[in-house]
């Protein structure tokens, strides 16, 4: 009898966990459609305890439901999102898309109240009349017509060609118009001044553009500067903007950016007419402009063209698509191609606020002028609805390194190293701010003592690994080496998370040293080519590495005997490799899209005790959760998958721009932190946040 209880009670808690499992994947798939009421209510039907026992899934998906999106509108368009505006009452949201159909929402409800095919083309721009009736639209193949959006027809006067952009003079009696779009593999084109009412040409600008827009008093023209058309030569090495007085065809002013081959991709007047900002490539910048260049002196002549350096640059993780100045002008809005949704501060460039919910590339963003909804864009077709002013959100990392960051046992500074600091060892607070600093350290960061109070470092010029104290300190302790590497350092030397063990991955063998005295341990025979990854398993019994040289293959070490198991895959390279913190298993990923959990058991090594798919290309990434309840994978695709790992489901599946090359959790496992950009680091997010225990 009792033997029955005891089955049945462990019936019910399988099936108690199984769903619950499943509230977990409806909630996120809630979240996902936009309906973040039913997340909610999901959510809270799991009950009491449910945060302790799901851990970061849980956490996570609550506090997204918190986050300052109000809706999402999953299926706004079947295609990317190209144009969006608010209309000026700010009742109303026009948007265009490469699916060819322009939409008129309600902001009140958001609702679709007008949906039009564009005439022989796709609306890439559009821009209220000041009537907020009248709708100018471009479309990508640079023909300009006119919606009633009221009576939903098209004017039929003739449309206006050469028009891919459009934006209005305050007063909406002028146009500028650009006869290219802002893609960088587009060359500029003309840029002309028009009459609104008559599409008539009253000036065209002497240099190509990529975009432009009119002064609110219609006075200036703000043009970014773009490549000529056939090649030729017209725009600087540096990306820049041009303020040009076009009544009297004079520039008064070249706003420089600093930023090589950058092209302008967006470019707007603040609402005094005294400042600009601008998307160029990754960054968003902002200039004040001295009364030089916005006057003309008494004999009609203007002042001059200065050179004028940007005020503030904010480095994104993504592409720029839009940048723009809120109504009021305190703010800067900028749209990104990673994911993100940026306020700025107009005066200093201090990011104010990160808004995540889209999981494609934003292309647009705009604030209704009624100050509490701003709408944002992707490339997906769907449109997010905000609540404004936004939630303060932790910014990115700028990270630019071929090695892994490091995060101190708190999650709030970051330590990271890489050709773009000179091969210095970073030091940046959470959030990052200009307290970050480069610390007088060796060039490649590596790991936390057993402790977390010394950061171990690599000196490749001296061929030693150094333990600093808090990582900014002095070297407390330090151990030689046989070898300098220059590639993936914290794969050729590391220490086991114990501490006790230094290992060394030479071209002859992988030697392992007791750390406190440099002593070898033993000598394993290293996989031909060079490393991808290694790990050491917690209690220091078992190496897993693997190389560019042997494929499919992950060789995983006894280091107690020496003895080797191949672990293989279907194909191609194993790219990343982990262990759990109990050290009863451990993971690899590969090019072949393939994650495998292997056991540690001497007796019965070789064979997988579980294969998770789901990555669409290549895994690069992985990492146990310090519980090791979940082992997070990351992969080119753009995606990080959370599995569970009782069940081997995923539990969550986060976006994760261009692929997370590394991915990595906090110390009390209530953050995970992931690099930008995939192979090409550009940058560092964390996500979650310390439980607040507020799930009542």
């Amino acid at each position: 009898a009792a033997r029955t209880a005891e089955l049945l009670e462990g019936e019910r808690a399988a099936t108690a966990e199984e769903r619950q499992l499943s509230q977990l994947h409806n909630a996120a798939a809630s979240l996902a459609e936009g309906n973040v009421r039913e997340a909610m209510r999901t959510l809270k039907a799991m009950g009491p305890g449910a945060a302790e026992r799901w851990g970061f899934p849980f956490r996570f998906l609550w506090g997204h439901c918190r986050e300052g999106w109000t809706h999402i509108t999953p299926a706004a368009h079947s295609q990317k999102i190209w144009a969006l505006e608010a209309s000026p009452a700010g009742d109303r949201i026009a948007t265009g898309s490469e699916d060819g159909v322009l939409r008129i929402w309600n902001v009140a409800d958001r609702r679709c109240v007008l949906s039009q095919n564009f005439p022989g083309g796709h609306p890439f721009r559009v821009a209220w009349m000041p009537d907020g009736v009248r709708l100018l639209a471009c479309s990508l193949e640079g023909t300009l017509r006119t919606l009633d959006t009221e009576r939903g027809v098209w004017a039929d006067t003739p449309p206006w060609t050469e028009a891919c952009t459009v934006s209005l003079s305050g007063d909406g009696t002028l146009a500028a118009t650009v006869a290219a779009r802002p893609f960088f593999w587009d060359p500029g084109a003309p840029v002309s001044v028009r009459d609104a009412a008559t599409g008539a040409v009253l000036w065209t600008c002497p240099e190509a553009g990529k975009t432009a827009d009119l002064s609110p008093d219609g006075r200036f023209l703000l043009v970014g500067v773009g490549r000529a058309p056939g090649g030729q030569s017209g725009a600087p090495a540096a990306g820049s903007l041009a303020v040009w007085d076009w009544r009297r065809g004079r520039k008064t002013a070249t706003l420089l950016s600093g930023i090589t081959g950058g092209t302008p991709r967006s470019a707007a007047w603040r609402a005094d007419g005294r400042a600009v900002c601008a998307g160029i490539e990754k960054s968003v910048l902002a200039w004040e402009l001295p009364a030089a260049a916005l006057a003309a002196d008494q004999d009609g002549e203007p002042r001059g063209a200065p050179e004028i350096p940007a005020r503030w640059s904010f480095p994104c993780a993504g592409g720029v698509w839009k940048a723009r100045f809120t109504p009021g002008g305190a703010g800067v809005l900028a749209a990104a191609s990673d994911q993100g949704v940026r306020l700025l501060d107009t005066r200093s460039g201090r990011l104010l606020s990160l808004l995540r919910g889209h999981h494609n590339e934003v292309w647009t963003a705009a604030l209704a002028r009624d100050g509490k909804t701003m709408v944002s864009g992707d490339k997906d077709g769907t449109l997010c609805w905000w609540d404004w002013p936004p939630p303060v959100a932790a910014p990115d990392w700028p990270h630019f390194s071929f090695s892994s960051p490091v995060l101190s046992a708190d999650g709030k500074r970051l330590f990271t190293a890489g050709p773009a600091n000179g091969g210095a060892v970073t030091l940046l607070n959470n959030p990052p701010g200009p307290d970050s600093r480069p610390v007088d350290a060796p060039p490649a960061s590596l790991c936390w003592d057993r402790s977390r109070s010394a950061l171990v470092s690599l000196n490749t010029e001296e061929r030693r690994m150094e333990w600093r104290r808090g990582g900014e300190g002095p070297v407390i302790h330090s151990l030689a080496l046989t070898t300098a590497p220059t590639r993936k350092e914290e794969v050729c030397v590391n220490l086991s998370p114990d501490g006790s063990t230094a290992w060394e991955w030479t071209e002859e063998a992988i030697v392992l040293r007791d750390a406190a005295t440099g002593s070898e341990k033993r000598r394993l025979s290293a996989p031909p080519g060079p490393p991808n990854a290694a790990a050491m398993s917690a209690d220091g019994q078992w190496l897993l590495v693997s190389s560019a040289g042997e494929l499919p293959i992950a060789r995983l070490y006894h280091t107690a005997t020496g003895g080797m198991t191949p672990l293989r895959h279907k194909s191609d390279a194993v790219t990343a490799v982990a262990f759990s913190p109990d050290s009863r298993l451990c993971a690899t990923a590969g090019e072949d899209s393939g994650v495998r959990v292997w056991g540690l058991n001497p007796a019965a090594p070789g064979e997988p005790v579980a294969v998770l798919e789901g990555h669409l290309e290549s895994a690069s990434g992985l990492a146990f959760s310090p519980d090791g309840k979940y082992l997070a994978s990351s992969g080119t695709g753009g995606v990080i998958r959370l599995w569970h790992r009782q069940s081997w489901r995923a539990v969550l599946t986060l976006p994760c721009p261009d692929g997370g090359q590394f991915v990595m959790w906090s110390a009390d496992g209530s953050m995970l932190g992931m690099t930008l950009g995939g192979a090409d680091v550009t940058g560092f997010r964390l996500i979650g946040a310390p439980w607040s225990g507020d799930e009542k």
